[in-house]
């Protein structure tokens, strides 16, 4: 482990011959811990800044409309890969000391599903799947497509006149 810092028990117990278990309780009886590496997004220079303003443009715009939390889509999405590159729970490696292992994701790689979902007056939006590459046409037409009409539902929802039933059908 000390010449591939990368290896995990699973990948050592066959080439020893040994159960995964054995793996890990020599490793414990070394005094070696597992870790898990730390995923973060890489920050460009002028990031804080750019949050600095936006709490702050959010902190104004509460101040005058108290119904601000029901009008905004929190929204996110991910990318999963598909060949198993970033599998953080599965990853994890064995060191004396803590290696403060962190590596850097960028967004794009080969063979992934994108997903996005999300949050707006207290109901969750999604999650909507892509294969794909999502350029900026293909996102569009997501918007148009499929995140519009289903927002238009969950605002109709929220119309007291509405059938309660019909809306949780279309949900």
């Amino acid at each position: 482990m000390e010449e591939n810092r990368q290896i995990t028990s699973t990948l050592v117990a066959p080439e020893y011959e040994v159960s995964q278990t054995t793996v890990l309780r020599i490793l414990r009886k070394e005094n070696y811990h597992l870790y898990k590496f730390q995923l973060v997004q890489e920050l460009n220079e002028d990031d804080p800044n750019r949050r600095l303003q936006f709490c702050e443009t959010i902190t104004n715009l509460c101040q005058t409309n108290l119904n601000l939390q029901q009008q905004i889509l929190f929204s996110d999405e991910a990318t999963f890969c598909l060949n198993g590159t970033v599998n953080r729970q599965n990853y994890r490696y064995g060191s004396r000391t803590n290696p403060y292992w962190i590596i850097e994701a960028h967004t794009q790689h080969p063979q992934k599903l994108n997903v996005w979902s999300g949050i707006g007056a207290n109901r969750v939006i999604g999650p909507f799947f892509f294969e794909e590459t999502l350029t900026g046409e293909r996102y569009l037409e997501f918007l148009q497509n499929d995140l519009f009409p289903a927002l238009a539902i969950t605002h109709s929802c929220f119309n007291k006149t509405e059938n309660p039933a019909l809306c949780a059908l279309r949900s």
